[in-house]
């Protein structure tokens, strides 16, 4: 372990003691910015590269996922990034028939200009002196959108069914207040909300208020090379997914027709666990 922004020194201690394990695996969790560093030095350590597997944390997905990472491709960062993997949280994949349904919408929006002009109504203004744009044009939308839009998506579908809902309960009282509801009585039925939305089966845990962990899509993507280039060339990475957790049947399956999971050495074949 080390902290984030670490010098050298304290990265390569942290790296000596995954060599001294004897180990051929090893689980990653740590943000983009470190990623480079340390992964050019597990390479001169040894721990990383071909015969060895890296498994990363979800905070590499803005650079895998969503993004994609260029790095000289005979430099150590590429040595140690091709054939790992990493695990993340995904808002629903092409494929599976909520999400299809909420992509075909999402995509229709280019030809609907009022729908548009009203998404666009309600984005923030940038900071004074910023150069930020928050307006989206028509094209932003034909582009599959991150997991993200997915989950906001429900979350706000989730509210406005949990106030139906506490609307309808209200209705049956005979009290005569006026017509609403608290924010109490809101979130009190909220946190029984269950429902399958984009994003998957929406499970809230009425301890938790938060959605239950096996009710959203888990994924382990396959971090490779989009075009095989020369060594003196660059060489661009970005995670294919491979397998997702099916929330309905609670194991791990193969994603759609994704091809075998290339690991460190080109091959398909799992290294050893110790050299």
């Amino acid at each position: 372990p080390f902290r984030p922004g670490a010098e050298l020194d304290e990265i390569e201690g942290a790296l000596n003691q995954l060599k001294d394990t004897g180990y051929s695996y090893f689980m990653g969790i740590f943000f983009s910015g470190d990623y480079e560093r340390i992964m050019d030095l597990a390479v001169d350590v040894g721990v990383a590269g071909p015969g060895r597997f890296w498994m990363f944390n979800g905070a590499l997905s803005s650079v895998f996922v969503n993004g994609v990472s260029t790095f000289g491709a005979d430099s150590n960062a590429a040595k140690a990034t091709y054939g790992n993997a990493i695990v993340h949280d995904e808002g629903g994949l092409p494929g599976l028939p909520q999400f299809d349904k909420f992509l075909a919408e999402w995509r229709s929006i280019p030809d609907n200009s009022e729908l548009l002009r009203y998404i666009n109504s309600k984005q923030p203004m940038p900071p004074p002196g910023s150069d930020l744009d928050f307006e989206r044009d028509g094209d932003f939308f034909l582009q599959t959108p991150s997991h993200i839009a997915a989950f906001s998506y429900d979350a706000v579908v989730g509210l406005g069914l949990s106030a139906c809902k506490a609307l309808d309960e209200w209705e049956t009282k005979d009290d005569g207040d006026s017509k609403i509801f608290s924010g109490a009585e809101h979130h009190s039925v909220f946190v029984q909300n269950s429902f399958l939305g984009a994003s998957g089966d929406n499970d809230i845990g009425p301890n938790t208020y938060s959605r239950n962990a096996t009710a959203t899509y888990h994924v382990m993507s396959n971090i490779l090379p989009m075009v095989e280039t020369d060594e003196d060339e660059m060489q661009t990475f970005k995670a294919y997914p491979k397998v997702l957790y099916d929330i309905v049947t609670k194991q791990w399956t193969p994603y759609g027709d994704s091809q075998e999971f290339v690991f460190s050495d080109g091959s398909s074949t799992p290294p050893p666990e110790i050299p």
